[in-house]
């Protein structure tokens, strides 16, 4: 029998530790990605705080000991367990955005590239030369201008906007709202307060006509519109103020915008009927000329502001008077700070062609 003495042993027996330590150490090394890619995000998190609060904890320890106190130097960001483990995290979420959220899309629906020209969206059988219809006499005389010359009604009223700085709507959303400063009844009331001011006088019935009845809303608004007509026969112009909802090929909801004066503005459609459909309105020729002549002032003084006018079969309850027209405001996921910029470029559009057809 061969006896090993004891300091031969300790040496086998230490060689033979480090080769089993080194073993297992190379086995574990190997297998932290396979491990790290099975370990849930919210353990990866946790660690990699645990591993920065330990980091920052050492780092005090040490400074403390050198009588360090730069504070900024202390400042240190979180280590990542992802590049230590060698896992990829998944993208995180832009900040400010919750889960379950959809960004809002822009489109520029102005119709026309370089220089602005008139276009018109013709869901008629009606031929319609809305470029001759603007270089025309204006159509409307105004009866007495010390009396209401302009009503602004809401047959829609309830259609709402995003509020200030809104970028992100739910699936659930309904996109309306009975507070009139967050509805289109806000951008009426811009439009009425800048008439006004330019001494068109204007009225502004801020009911909002869908609030009881969806279906029965434009019955109401036709009713409310001939009783403002009976008081002051002097109204020739009516604004029905709505806004529109817009939404892409992959099922986006969109807002029409576009850049003026360094601001974003919605951008603005009119929208014309006619007695296609059966309704008693054989003058929407008047109408569209009067709509044409606005849609010029707005592509002159504000290009891009206005998307092309939409004429249609049915008429809205636009036989009622010769400058009834009805205006889309943006989209439901506009803000209500672009819709009512939207609302004063149209006002200015609207003051411009005014005077120029009334001397």
């Amino acid at each position: 029998m061969i006896r090993i003495r004891k300091s031969v042993r300790r040496r086998i027996m230490k060689y033979l530790s480090l080769t089993i330590c080194a073993a297992i150490f190379c086995a574990v090394m190997l297998g932290i990605p396979a491990v790290a890619k099975v370990i849930p995000d919210e353990v990866c998190a946790f660690l990699a705080s645990r591993i920065m609060k330990e980091e920052y904890a050492r780092m005090r320890r040490e400074f403390a000991a050198a009588y360090v106190e730069e504070e900024s130097i202390l400042t240190c960001e979180p280590v990542s367990l992802a590049a230590v483990l060698g896992y990829d995290f998944e993208e995180e979420p832009s900040p400010g955005v919750p889960d379950g959220v959809e960004l809002v899309g822009t489109v520029d629906l102005r119709g026309w590239s370089g220089t602005p020209r008139l276009i018109i969206r013709n869901a008629t059988s009606y031929n319609a030369d809305i470029s001759a219809m603007a270089e025309s006499e204006w159509p409307v005389k105004t009866k007495n201008a010390d009396l209401p010359t302009v009503l602004i009604i809401h047959t829609h009223g309830t259609e709402g906007y995003l509020p200030s700085g809104g970028f992100y709507y739910t699936e659930d959303e309904d996109y309306r709202s009975t507070d009139i400063t967050e509805n289109v009844v806000a951008a009426g009331t811009v439009i009425c307060n800048a008439l006004n001011a330019a001494g068109i006088v204007t009225v502004h019935d801020t009911v909002m006509y869908d609030e009881k009845s969806y279906t029965d809303a434009y019955t109401a608004s036709r009713r409310a519109a001939s009783e403002w007509l009976f008081r002051y026969p002097s109204i020739v112009y009516i604004i029905d103020v709505h806004r529109d909802a817009i939404v892409n090929s992959e099922g986006v909801n969109c807002k029409p915008i576009c850049e003026i004066g360094g601001r974003e503005s919605a951008q603005v459609m009119l929208l014309i009927g006619t007695d296609e459909a059966g309704a008693d309105h054989a003058d929407w020729r008047t109408n569209l000329t009067v709509a044409a002549k606005i849609q010029q002032q707005m592509n002159t003084l504000f290009p891009g502001l206005a998307r092309p006018i939409s004429l249609r079969s049915a008429s809205f309850n636009q036989q009622l008077a010769p400058g009834y027209m009805l205006l889309e405001i943006g989209s439901c996921v506009n803000t209500i700070d672009e819709a009512k910029y939207a609302a004063e470029l149209f006002s200015e559009s609207f003051i411009a062609a005014y005077r120029e057809g009334n001397g």
